[in-house]
């Protein structure tokens, strides 16, 4: 007799309802994991285009990733505290991706990358920022 046409021994009474039951809900979920992963790649690339238009000058462009800078890992965090609602190793991805967004924070936030992306029609000051 050939094996591997044999169907796996189902489980019985109410085990076997309760797994009928969840496997969609289970699959749905490994779905949605799926999704969120996808989804976390449409802030990376916003911030991939504000840096390219920060380095062309726009100052829009810096005060975005000022922005985005800090309420995605704030928004990242919070989501992570609710328990269950990611596997452990999205919780890892979303802390790391916190980390890598609150160092692009501090670095933004340097006196001389302030000083290069003035808002326009600021007064640009007598005194030069030190740099460091």
């Amino acid at each position: 007799m050939d094996m591997s046409r044999v169907a796996p021994a189902a489980p019985s009474g109410r085990l076997s309802v309760a797994l009928g039951t969840l496997e969609p809900l289970f699959r749905r979920l490994d779905r949605l994991a799926g999704g969120r992963h996808a989804a976390h790649r449409i802030p990376e690339a916003t911030l991939f285009y504000f840096r390219w238009r920060a380095r062309l000058g726009w100052w829009w462009a810096y005060s975005r990733l000022s922005l985005f800078a800090i309420v995605f890992p704030v928004v990242a965090i919070a989501t992570c505290l609710v328990p269950g609602l990611y596997p452990w190793w999205m919780v890892i991805e979303q802390v790391a991706f916190s980390a890598v967004l609150l160092l692009i924070r501090w670095i933004l936030t340097r006196p001389v990358v302030k000083a290069a992306y003035r808002r326009p029609g600021q007064a640009v000051s007598s005194e030069a920022p030190e740099p460091g």
